[in-house]
């Protein structure tokens, strides 16, 4: 399974890339992917601990193989919404 963390800040702060470097640890550095990073020092910075993209998520996956996390969410995810999904 991969992980996908889309980035929204407008810029990378210092604590944010600890963030991104604790997930990268406890998932591993080849099952996440952070996507939408567009300048050019944050994507070098970030490649060296995990897997970086420039596109955002919606263009480099189909939405039937994505699964959106909110915690605003109204519906809790069930494991009957994991279905089809090969996991």
């Amino acid at each position: 399974m991969l992980f996908v963390i889309e980035h929204l800040e407008p810029k990378l702060s210092e604590w944010l890339h600890i963030e991104y470097s604790h997930a990268a640890r406890i998932i591993g550095r080849n099952r996440l992917l952070i996507t939408n990073v567009k300048k050019k020092d944050e994507f070098r910075k970030l490649g060296k601990i995990v897997r970086v993209e420039r596109k955002r998520a919606c263009e480099l996956f189909k939405q039937r193989e994505l699964i959106v996390l909110d915690p605003r969410a109204r519906k809790r995810l069930s494991p009957t919404d994991m279905r089809g999904r090969g996991v």
